[in-house]
């Protein structure tokens, strides 16, 4: 794995030539992030940082999608989207959904904010951490001062 040129240790966000952004050159493509969706059935942090950005089926699925723009888009007031797939069966399936999923329009339910809170914490920090943060973000309101929550945000030094 390629190291970062100022501290020296491992880091994944560069690519095969040593260069910074190779994991969000992938994350923003969206063929590449269709077709992960696709084969892996999930799009997540490790799906970018844990597992192969090369894998054959995901790379031969992106070859095959195209994203046209969308001409009933009424992007940025929402962020509407449209799958549509053309089976070789000669079926076409379509799912068009009008906003995101986390979006005012349909919002996450408070558990599913949390597990996604914690799979992407749990990156980083520790498990009682997290549990710790997410009780200060369910409490924040009640929080006399905001610098808590933001120490608990620190990383203990490894």
């Amino acid at each position: 794995m390629p190291h970062h040129p100022r501290t020296g240790r491992p880091d994944p966000a560069r690519g095969a030539e040593g260069r910074a952004g190779h994991h969000l050159r992938r994350a923003i493509q969206r063929p590449y992030v269709t077709a992960r969706a696709l084969v892996t059935r999930r799009v997540d942090l490790a799906a970018f940082y844990d597992e192969p950005l090369d894998n054959p089926e995901v790379l031969a699925m992106a070859a095959k999608i195209t994203c046209p723009p969308d001409p009933n888009s009424d992007y940025p007031t929402h962020f509407p989207g449209e799958v549509i797939l053309h089976l070789t069966d000669g079926r076409t399936l379509r799912r068009r959904v009008p906003a995101s999923h986390g979006t005012p329009e349909d919002p996450m339910p408070g558990a599913e904010v949390l597990a996604k809170f914690t799979a992407n914490a749990g990156r980083e920090f520790a498990p009682e951490q997290i549990r710790h943060l997410a009780d200060l973000v369910q409490r924040l309101d009640q929080l006399n001062d905001v610098g808590e929550l933001v120490t608990a945000c620190v990383r203990p030094s490894r």
